[in-house]
């Protein structure tokens, strides 16, 4: 279940404090400070830190049970799908293989 819920939501789940800091005010504040606007991981941290502290920052609040529930719904749903489109392309290139096609049902042992 780990790779359905966020990163921030696996961290708040541990127990962490995790802040939502918008992608744009950390570039903002990168850009103000210094006077390149290079993109490296220890510019990243910095500005994050700093934007961080900014008034109107919110705390990443843990996702409830209806939402969980409506991930793994929507996970459930689109594995379906994954598997139809599957068998669908499997029936339609055993079609062109076999002289003649194939009857409308097939088992997994006949493909």
């Amino acid at each position: 279940m780990g790779s359905l819920i966020s990163f921030e939501q696996q961290l708040v789940g541990a127990g962490e404090r995790v802040l939502d800091v918008p992608a744009a005010l950390a570039s903002r504040v990168r850009v103000l400070a210094t006077t390149k606007s290079q993109k490296t991981d220890r510019h990243d941290a910095l500005s994050i830190a700093i934007a961080a502290r900014a008034p109107g920052v919110q705390p990443v609040q843990p996702a409830d049970h209806a939402e969980v529930l409506r991930l793994l719904a929507k996970r459930h749903r689109d594995l379906g799908r994954a598997r139809n489109r599957s068998a669908c392309r499997l029936h339609a290139l055993l079609i062109e293989l076999v002289p003649g096609g194939i009857s409308k049902e097939m088992t997994v042992r006949a493909a």
